[in-house]
């Protein structure tokens, strides 16, 4: 289906089929980029400062393993190419990462909440790099025609927008069609150890959840500037 340096245009099923998996790779970064930061800080309680550990911790090995993978792909010999195993294991790797990611168990340590998140992001950024390095890599080597790059990718880009979109509309048309899904989410979060009342900690409280000190210090002084001025205002 996807012939690497393929002479003359490209056949649209080939440009088709190249592009196809972006809708979901589009797709994934709506739940792990966007909803699961305000779901582990907001519904689980995970301390801010824990989350931007999980979060650089993840940042800095996407940085490294997109150079290992990007010298191990270039480098690695199949019946099916250099790129196709990757990103078919990539893939797969991928959905489980995610569903780990996105479906911490009910921990009563709020120690163990962090090493869930901190692994399951780091998890997550492995796979999808071993998905796409040799995804991007594979668009380039399809053909050497630059119109023809651009076609490729104008596609990938489009059906990924696609994806993103849908992925954007889901928990609206979800919440619209099913009114009942807030409620089983309230219980849950209620019956949830770490919610219950014997541990509630007014540190986990959204209010207090600016702790670090430039944040504390800052506040004071932006309350009493407001002051002067509506006095001089007044005045």
């Amino acid at each position: 289906l996807l012939a690497p340096k393929a002479p003359g245009r490209l056949p649209l099923r080939v440009k088709i089929g190249y592009a196809l998996p972006a809708m979901a790779q589009f797709a994934f970064q709506i739940p792990v980029n966007v909803l699961s930061k305000k779901y582990y800080a907001d519904v689980l309680l995970l301390k801010l400062d824990q989350l931007a550990v999980g979060l650089a911790a993840g940042c800095v090995l996407d940085g490294a393993l997109d150079l290992v993978i990007g010298w191990f792909a270039d480098r690695l010999r199949t019946p099916y190419g250099r790129r196709r195993p990757l990103i078919a294991i990539g893939a797969v790797a991928v959905a489980f990462a995610l569903w780990n990611f996105l479906s911490p168990p009910n921990y009563a340590s709020e120690w163990m909440l962090f090493v869930h998140f901190t692994t399951g992001f780091l998890l997550y950024h492995a796979a999808y790099a071993l998905f796409n390095i040799p995804y991007i890599s594979l668009g380039y080597e399809l053909t050497e025609d630059y119109d023809e790059r651009s076609q490729i990718f104008a596609g990938r880009e489009l059906l990924g927008l696609l994806g993103l979109f849908c992925a954007t509309a889901l928990p609206s048309a979800i919440k619209m069609a099913s009114p009942a899904t807030d409620a089983v989410a309230a219980e849950q979060a209620r019956n949830s150890p770490r919610n219950s009342p014997r541990n509630y900690s007014p540190r986990n409280s959204p209010r207090n959840s600016p702790r670090n000190s430039p944040t504390l210090w800052l506040l004071p002084r932006l309350r009493s500037s407001r002051c002067t001025s509506r006095a001089s205002r007044s005045a």
